[in-house]
């Protein structure tokens, strides 16, 4: 057949690249040679630009990625010392890339800084082991233990909770048990007799004189 065909490649959200979307004139309708044959082919979705979501939420960067066309793909976890624990540390593929519709797209998040190993601050001071506690960004918690008045140890970390050795990543809690000198007991006071004494007070009253004046 002397059928002349025609080709209009587009852009198209639904239909897959290389097929085709219309034709004109329509299936099942009768032509004449020499006649044409108009196709409209798709060139698959339209490319767009995958988003900056660095340092975002999981949820404002899953809203981003979903407007600018893309899909959630898997979600990893990774140490970052930077980025703040549970916000995104990138995408793979990353910001920048000009991918297809729909394409899956994996979101990296930070686990916080590598983990520190938890040292041994048994016996020192309470001040100075929340000084190294939180040179390593560990939250540090107490619980006393009360011993003598004027105790010796007063102020001392006894124990740790989790031991020395132990892998934490910052933000974690490390438990210290400190010795607190007991109270000095209170000031004795006399005691007292109830009811209180009565005390009686007498006054003189001068005895009058007369004095007889002479007729």
């Amino acid at each position: 057949y002397d059928i002349e065909t025609t080709v209009q490649w587009v852009n198209d959200e639904f239909f897959p690249d290389g097929t085709i979307i219309s034709q004109e004139p329509g299936q099942g309708v009768v032509v004449f040679g020499g006649s044409t044959v108009s196709l409209i082919a798709s060139l698959g979705p339209v490319t767009r630009e995958v988003p900056e979501v660095t340092s975002l939420s999981v949820e404002g960067a899953s809203f981003l990625l979903g407007k600018a066309g893309f899909s959630l793909g898997e979600i990893t976890f990774e140490d970052n010392a930077l980025v703040p624990k549970g916000a995104v540390v990138g995408t793979d593929p990353g910001a920048g890339e000009i991918l297809p519709r729909d394409t899956p797209l994996t979101l990296r998040l930070s686990a916080g800084g590598p983990p520190v190993v938890v040292p041994d601050v048994r016996t020192l001071s309470q001040e100075d082991a929340s000084e190294r506690l939180g040179d390593l960004r560990l939250v540090v918690g107490e619980i006393s233990e009360i011993g003598a008045v004027r105790d010796r140890q007063d102020g001392r970390v006894l124990d740790q909770v989790p031991v020395p050795g132990t892998r934490l990543r910052a933000g974690e809690l490390v438990t210290l048990t400190v010795r607190r000198a007991a109270p000095p007991p209170p000031p004795t006071v006399p005691p007292t007799t109830w009811p209180p004494p009565t005390t009686t007070t007498s006054t003189t009253v001068p005895e009058s004189t007369t004095t007889s004046v002479p007729e």
